[in-house]
């Protein structure tokens, strides 16, 4: 039902979200960036069944440059939240949470390159370009609807966001690239390791992230639900993306 009252309204305007997302490819305000592979292979678990059960899961297509998954998924969660009576916020409090604990709690970390893996539409990639403006933010989905309409999205509220239309098994970026990786409500969906092996490549230490990924917080930490992670290096102080050291912490 979260998915049907809004299916309508996204069918009525169907043509019309189509034309909106490639304009803001084509004009890009903001200069973010959107890049897509039709190449990219989507994962069976999401193409053998509908995650959450929305009609389509993320990465079905209807017509040339869709958006409809992601329009669908975009509202259909607000209507999903608002349906527990709290304040419905188009972008994600799990991501706010966790961005603005890090800058509180971390006030001399400064990160330049900030990865979300499986961003879907973007929601809980947003306030990490909001709580770090100096930080280049990337997300990374393999459904090609979700990122058209995040791109369209981020454009419109001025926000500069590069999505990647890319599997996580496979990352695409240099070693030691990101100070951040983070991930909300992606690793329920991942069934096997390749998302951890093709992210820790990216992060400067590989055995802290397969420690967190398979048990969470250290005990003296908080501890946080593995479906919503997020992993901190050491921010690198020179245009080099090999780290200082190979810290890196996680809560």
């Amino acid at each position: 039902m979260t998915w049907w009252s809004v299916q309508p309204a996204v069918e009525r305007e169907f043509e019309e979200l189509i034309q909106v997302a490639r304009d803001a490819a084509e004009a890009n305000p903001a200069g973010g960036s959107l890049e897509l592979d039709p190449n990219v292979v989507i994962p069976r678990e999401v193409t053998d069944l509908d995650v959450h059960h929305m009609p389509g899961c993320f990465h079905t297509e209807y017509a040339e440059d869709d958006v409809a998954q992601g329009a669908v998924y975009h509202y259909g969660t607000q209507v999903f939240y608002g349906g527990f009576g709290k304040d419905v916020k188009p972008k994600g409090d799990v991501a706010a949470s966790i961005a603005n604990y890090l800058k509180l709690a971390k006030p001399d970390f400064k990160p330049q390159w900030i990865l979300d893996l499986g961003c879907t539409a973007g929601a809980n990639t947003f306030p990490y370009k909001e709580v770090f403006p100096e930080a280049e933010v990337h997300g990374i989905d393999v459904g090609a609807p979700m990122l058209r309409f995040g791109h369209a999205w981020a454009e419109a509220e001025g926000i500069p966001m590069h999505y990647h239309q890319r599997n996580a098994e496979t990352p695409g970026f240099p070693d030691n690239h990101f100070d951040i990786i983070t991930s909300s409500f992606f690793f329920s969906r991942a069934i096997g390791a390749g998302d951890e092996e093709g992210a820790e490549r990216v992060l400067p230490d590989a055995k802290a992230w397969r420690d967190h990924a398979a048990h969470g917080a250290a005990a003296n930490e908080p501890r946080i639900p593995i479906t919503t992670s997020c992993w901190i290096g050491t921010a690198s102080t020179t245009t080099s993306r090999t780290p200082k050291n190979s810290a890196i912490s996680t809560f």
